[in-house]
């Protein structure tokens, strides 16, 4: 939901790459991992399964890689978060650093209590932060997008094969293309 707004200036390319990655990316991905998981279904994912079908060195590559991902990927949010909501409900404290600080400590701090706890609650939590944070708000956005949609006086002129060859054509489409994929 977060690039939403920016996939918008997209126009209708964004419909059809998405389309494209989920035929020949997510979709062969999920066929994938399926069978290997069913295939070694040991303790260690993506590394174990790239050590046995390409050896120690290659295996090693891959969970360093995935270790150096979650050590880049897995702080963001704490960047993020308290940004989007002094955005959002407190505009005056965007530039203050205590603010970003102290918020990035509590939630660090609170979801290393969670795990602390247990799988239990954060299986709970887990689940409960994806309704409220992913199925609510994608709802919303295509429930709204629908409204749209009918509220055009003529929607289908929208998505004509012309507008989609042209849109297509561009460089910046294509950038997009790899943006919606990685």
């Amino acid at each position: 939901v977060t690039y939403w707004s920016f996939l918008a200036g997209y126009g209708s390319a964004a419909i059809v790459f998405f389309l494209v990655s989920l035929i020949i990316f997510f979709i062969p991905l999920v066929f994938v991992s399926s069978e290997l998981v069913t295939t070694w279904p040991l303790p260690g994912g993506l590394y174990l399964w790239i050590k046995k079908a390409f050896g120690r060195r290659a295996g090693f590559i891959t969970g360093w890689l995935l270790w150096i991902q979650s050590l880049i990927w897995i702080p963001l949010p704490l960047y993020w978060i308290p940004y989007s909501w002094s955005y959002a409900f407190f505009p005056k404290w965007i530039q203050n650093p205590y603010y970003h600080v102290i918020l990035a400590l509590l939630i660090l701090w609170g979801t290393t209590l969670l795990i602390l706890r247990g799988m239990n609650s954060l299986k709970v939590t887990s689940i409960w932060c994806v309704v409220v944070g992913f199925f609510i708000p994608g709802l919303l956005v295509i429930g709204l997008g629908i409204l749209w949609f009918f509220q055009q006086p003529d929607p289908l002129g929208l998505f004509s094969l012309s507008k989609f060859s042209h849109e297509l054509s561009t460089p910046k489409s294509w950038a997009l293309f790899v943006t919606v994929i990685f």
